[in-house]
């Protein structure tokens, strides 16, 4: 019962810590001075990490559509779900974490820790912020 209640904990607090990361992020990168390298570095983290929920966002909205074309198993249209959900939504955390970490600045680090933080999220989790987001079950 105690771990499960670290799992909750994790999958619910991290998103919002991310936010605050992601927030100090932005508030360093306007107020450092930075050279060009770290300062397009930084930005790009930045960018990555905004952008994720786009990616969240048309990958519900594609796989409505592909389900009417292919109407495939429940089991095959949860591996579709997920994949569809989390690759898109993954890598551009992954590439928010990279550009943050080789940027070498304040701004970039804290964003990194934000694409962390949604990371830990997603993971410590069962998904269950997922399927509330999504309004579908997925595993």
């Amino acid at each position: 019962m105690y771990w499960s209640g670290l799992y909750v904990i994790f999958q619910w607090a991290m998103p919002v810590v991310s936010v605050a990361f992601f927030a100090m992020g932005v508030i360093r990168y306007f107020r450092d001075s930075m050279s060009d390298h770290c300062k397009n570095l930084a930005r790009r983290s930045l960018i990555a990490y905004g952008v994720h929920p786009g990616a969240f966002i048309v990958g519900l909205f594609s796989i409505n559509l592909l389900n009417n074309v292919l109407r495939p198993s429940r089991s095959l249209e949860n591996v579709i779900f997920l994949a569809m959900l989390l690759l898109p939504s993954g890598l551009l955390l992954l590439a928010s974490i990279y550009f943050g970490l080789r940027s070498r600045s304040a701004a970039g680090r804290r964003v990194a820790l934000a694409g962390t933080c949604v990371i830990v999220a997603v993971l410590a989790g069962d998904l269950s912020l997922l399927n509330l987001l999504s309004g579908r079950m997925a595993v």
